[in-house]
């Protein structure tokens, strides 16, 4: 819950963990970022900092975004590239063949490191009960692939009925889908891309051992991420 930044994990003090997530947040964010790339409203581009970080997993709504944060649809797009470009989050692009039946434009974003996504959302605490647990999973897997896997390719898949495959890793042509989840169970949309694309094997991602079940492949979150 508290990230992976070295003076966070080396600490066994909760407070101190949060007081140096505190200072990351002061001064990365508020006095580096600001001044790297001259950002005027510093308090709007705190707010939009935080709705991302509230909305780590989901798709983008630049739209949304824009009324919430009280900044224009451009400033919004230009925040975000800023955001990336500094490591603060990463894009998620959806995969897809058909743009009549899969979403083709939105993205996914994910913040890199958990503890600070959690502070600024106001909530560092560790229980299984957390509502937003799925995201936090699907966060370590997504910024796990991207270390250990540079030369795949990492897309998300929807449908324009609303289903939804977390990741679609694309190797030497071949793609693997894989559902993140805490219950460890399979979906009906991993079912349908692997139908769509002819795939034989599905993955599930959760917070369990190696096991396998007919044609899904059941990973432990710590193996990815």
């Amino acid at each position: 819950m508290f990230g992976g930044y070295p003076r966070v994990a080396i600490s066994k003090d909760v407070e101190l963990k949060r007081k140096v997530l505190e200072e990351i947040t002061t001064s990365y964010i508020l006095k580096d970022v600001r001044s790297l790339f001259q950002i005027e409203d510093i308090a709007k581009f705190n707010r939009l900092v935080k709705l991302l970080a509230i909305n780590s997993g989901n798709l983008l709504n630049i739209n949304s975004l824009s009324s919430a944060a009280g900044v224009s649809q451009y400033l919004v797009s230009q925040y975000i590239t800023v955001l990336e470009n500094t490591y603060l989050i990463g894009l998620l692009s959806p995969y897809f063949t058909n743009r009549k039946k899969e979403v083709v434009k939105a993205h996914k974003v994910y913040f890199v490191d958990s503890g600070l996504r959690n502070y600024l959302i106001g909530n560092l605490d560790f229980t299984e009960e957390r509502q937003d647990i799925g995201a936090l999973l699907e966060g370590a897997v997504f910024f796990g692939f991207k270390k250990r896997n540079g030369r795949a390719k990492l897309y998300f898949w929807r449908t324009q009925n609303k289903a939804e495959v977390d990741f679609i890793l694309e190797d030497t042509q071949k793609l693997y889908p894989l559902e993140v989840n805490k219950s460890g169970k399979s979906t009906r949309a991993l079912y349908a891309f692997m139908d769509y694309y002819k795939e034989d094997k599905g993955y599930v991602v959760y917070p369990g051992g190696f096991s396998e079940k007919g044609n899904v492949c059941f990973i432990p979150v710590w193996w990815v991420a």
